[in-house]
């Protein structure tokens, strides 16, 4: 049976049980793709980090006779970079009264206490890296125009809020902060207030409706790196920039794109209309058309929407492409192996990913960089592991504050094929 210590305080309790490792297999033990797939370098100490790339290889060939010296062309490198990590705060959050017991901090109490909360803050970091990772700092975006008398948002990804939570509203001129206040899992209206635990509503009257977008406190302007950003250029949603380098300059910093957009008819294999039916098609051409421009991706990214289409095509109809094996699912995204044109390709559907694209990519490029402890908990100059505030209510409480720091990198964009501009379909085609 656990006893109070004697001397045995909160910051004790912290020291013995709040242990670096404890965080360290609590954020490994994931169902998160990206952080099961990506290769985690806990090389980078903050400085500025070199990722080498080699745009040009030894090309000197003459048919019948020597390559005069003037002509020789020499393997050529670049090098890109990483300048500064990211950083995502939380904060655990202990009441007096639940702690302590006959006047005395209780091991039992905080043992009962620190389990759920720390899963509970560890998931949400490990799901504030996905959702930007693979679909960029954008926490959400509004359904439909909100409700200009209540200043009820719609939102397309309910799953995504959490009661009190703190969120930004900004569109090009305009940045407001709230609280989540209510949410409607179904319907997907959130009502967001002033105040935690008010009762007033933001005013989103100097928003504009369609151009708004939600994020994360702070992701407004400080994110992890996404792979849309990494893998798209500006025109489609990314960037035209990959680790410092302009993407066009160089062969290795270029994806192949596969334009989706259902009007078109010039690209490499394109189908005339993306429906349930036709988007598994699509996933394949997309992939030949990259192993004709020397991409060579070995899983299909894509959302919970596209896999179900191809799932239930696979079901309904007699088809030229085959499913090996049952699918596998986790809690965040569901993966099966389809044969079909030009051998098989894993489908890997992700719950945070957008209808709008699906990167085809190879996952030993995905990096994870970060210091040899990423996380860090934060200490007071006097050794403190926490910092105690007054509660009217609930007497005095304790902080926990953790840092996780790093970035994400895709080490060689030319290995994927990236689909773009997918229209909207219903599987009904």
């Amino acid at each position: 049976m656990a006893v109070t210590k004697t001397g045995y305080g909160y910051n004790d309790m912290l020291n013995e049980y709040l242990t670096y490792d404890l965080l360290i297999d609590e954020f490994k033990s994931s169902d998160s793709w990206i952080l099961k797939n990506a290769t985690w370098d806990k090389s980078w100490r903050n400085e500025t980090i070199p990722i080498p790339v080699q745009v040009g290889i030894a090309n000197s060939v003459r048919m019948g006779a020597l390559t005069a010296e003037s002509d020789v062309a020499a393997a050529q490198y670049v090098r890109g970079n990483l300048t500064t990590q990211k950083e995502a705060w939380g904060t655990l959050k202990f009441f007096e009264r639940d702690l302590f017991e006959h006047g005395k901090v209780s091991e039992r109490n905080f043992l009962k206490l620190l389990p759920d909360q720390l899963t509970q803050l560890i998931d949400y970091f490990k799901q504030t890296i996905s959702n930007q990772v693979l679909g960029g700092n954008v926490l959400d975006l509004p359904a439909t125009a909100w409700d200009s008398a209540t200043d009820v948002v719609v939102v397309q990804h309910p799953e995504r809020f959490y009661l009190n939570q703190k969120i930004t509203l900004a569109d090009a001129d305009t940045t407001i902060s709230g609280y989540v206040k209510a949410i409607n899992k179904n319907t997907g209206a959130i009502s967001v207030v002033t105040t935690r635990g008010g009762v007033t509503a933001l005013d989103l009257a100097n928003l504009t409706e369609a151009s708004t977008k939600i994020y994360t406190d702070g992701a407004n302007t400080e994110y992890f790196t996404s792979l849309k950003s990494m893998l798209l250029p500006a025109a489609l949603g990314g960037s035209d920039t990959w680790a410092g380098l302009t993407k066009t300059d160089y062969p290795y910093t270029q994806p192949v794109l596969y334009d989706a957009t259902a009007s078109t008819t010039s690209d490499w294999g394109s189908v005339t209309a993306v429906n349930a039916s036709t988007v598994l098609k699509m996933i394949f051409h997309a992939r030949m058309k990259g192993y004709q421009r020397n991409a060579k991706p070995k899983v299909a990214l894509c959302s919970l929407f596209h896999l179900h289409a191809v799932m239930a095509y696979l079901e309904g109809a007699t088809t030229p492409y085959k499913q090996f094996g049952p699918a596998m699912v986790y809690a965040d995204y569901t993966e099966i192996e389809i044969g079909g044109i030009g051998g098989n390709i894993k489908l890997v559907g992700i719950r945070e990913f957008e209808d709008t694209w699906m990167a085809l990519i190879d996952p030993q490029y995905l990096d994870l960089k970060t210091g040899p402890m990423p996380f860090k908990i934060l200490e007071s100059p006097d050794g403190l592991k926490y910092y105690t505030i007054r509660h009217e209510t609930n007497g005095y409480c304790y902080l926990t504050d953790l840092v996780l720091r790093g970035d994400f990198i895709y080490r060689n964009p030319a290995s994927a094929t990236v689909i773009h501009s997918i229209p909207t379909y219903a599987f009904n085609g």
